[in-house]
């Protein structure tokens, strides 16, 4: 446990994701694999789907629905194991 002034930086984010001292410390001698998708579509188009969520379930399939309530809500159907939450 980290004391409140500790100059650490804790984070919940992947090791993977770290850069620098960060990425050393977390990731000691384990190894990630990764994988990199290239998009040949220009990024406004991309950024514009992505912030869409009711497009979400054309590309993740764990999402089924999605509906806006209004402008900062919206409802979602997702498939998952059932009694998990």
């Amino acid at each position: 446990m980290q004391s409140e002034n500790s100059e650490e930086a804790s984070s919940d984010a992947p090791p993977h994701v770290l850069r620098g001292n960060a990425a050393k410390e977390a990731q000691g001698d384990q190894t990630f694999v990764g994988k990199t998708v290239t998009i040949g579509k220009p990024r406004q188009e991309i950024y514009d789907i992505w912030k869409d969520f009711t497009r979400f379930p054309s590309f993740m399939e764990n999402v089924r629905q999605v509906e806006p309530i209004d402008e900062s809500r919206s409802e979602w159907l997702i498939k998952g194991r059932p009694g998990a939450t």
